[in-house]
């Protein structure tokens, strides 16, 4: 939901101001981006096991996480 659809909800149902605030400040943290800094990344080139890759993929499927996130958070967890 975009910025212009939150405000045709917010038409076509009766709300009073109290609400309204309540689902502007909801919006906000939706659609703002995250002041927190993120981890600088850098692109590397790996040769794996096509098998391991693919059970990570589904694995990445049922957690609703993209697989290269999950092999990063593997590799994470390992090295702390």
């Amino acid at each position: 939901m975009d910025y212009q659809d939150f405000q045709n909800f917010i038409k076509k149902y009766d709300f009073d101001q109290k609400d309204l605030n309540f689902l502007n400040e909801i919006m906000k943290t939706c659609i703002l981006p995250s002041k927190a800094k993120k981890p600088v990344k850098k692109l590397y080139s790996l040769r794996l096991n096509e098998e391991d890759v693919n059970k990570v993929k589904e694995i990445a499927k049922v957690k609703w996480i993209p697989y290269q996130t999950l092999i990063s958070s593997i590799i994470h967890q390992y090295v702390s």
